[in-house]
């Protein structure tokens, strides 16, 4: 049935968010992007250009983490939330949708794992 389907789906998603906080760290690289940022604001950085390169680049990568990881998390929210309003409607457009939504998402994470 559509609804043990969407379940197992919305399971084994929040189970690879979790899995995603652990590889990714999560916590110590919302910490560590807190400090470059404070770095940033050092007016003495760009006295050296080559440091301040390092900095910004080391940012980078560490806030692309960070949005990713949290801008996945919000789009499985959003389906979640989304999918008993679908189903209580007998809405197989959105069940199409969501389906299509959560591959992606899937695909997403089996990216991120290898």
């Amino acid at each position: 049935t559509y609804e043990f389907h969407f379940q197992n789906e919305f399971s084994n998603i929040k189970q690879a968010l979790q899995e995603l906080r652990g590889l990714f760290d999560l916590d110590n690289a919302e910490k560590d992007l807190e400090l470059l940022d404070q770095k940033c604001e050092n007016p003495l950085l760009w006295d050296d250009p080559s440091a301040a390169e390092k900095i910004l680049k080391k940012r980078a990568l560490c806030k692309n983490t960070v949005d990713q990881f949290y801008v996945h998390q919000a789009s499985y929210n959003e389906l979640k939330e989304l999918y008993p309003l679908a189903l209580e409607e007998a809405d197989t457009s959105i069940l199409t949708e969501i389906q299509e939504n959560l591959l992606l998402l899937k695909s997403w994470f089996y990216q991120q794992m290898i």
